[in-house]
């Protein structure tokens, strides 16, 4: 690639992280702040898309960030950081399961799950 073709993308990856970071709040998402069974049915419809703008932009500026790696991976480095990211990834799978579980206890008024 030519170096101004890197500096425009780099500067479009920019672009992109700013877009990215205000779309995948979920303050900025339709129903901020209420739980699924208090929205109404456009709100719910409404969050289901401000979600999937978010993961769109989010994958656009990962598509332009692999361009602008140019492939350059230490493979030795790509292992512990692909072990990293999987652990980090469990972390998070418990804690969103621990949060609906959380949810679904205010929401139904009674314990769920053995925890």
């Amino acid at each position: 690639m030519r170096p101004d073709q890197i500096t425009m993308l780099n500067e479009l990856a920019e672009k992109l992280a700013d877009v990215f970071l205000m779309e995948g709040d979920p303050s900025n998402w339709s129903g901020a702040g209420k739980l699924p069974v208090d929205m109404e049915r456009e709100e719910r419809g409404n969050r289901k898309w401000d979600k999937a703008n978010a993961m769109a932009t989010g994958g656009v500026l990962r598509y332009v960030l692999d361009i602008t790696s140019g492939g350059k991976k230490n493979d030795s480095k790509d292992e512990d950081t692909q072990a990293e990211r999987e652990s980090d990834l469990d972390r998070q799978i418990l804690e969103a399961q621990k949060r609906a579980a959380d949810a679904m206890k205010r929401v139904m008024g009674k314990p769920v799950g053995n925890r």
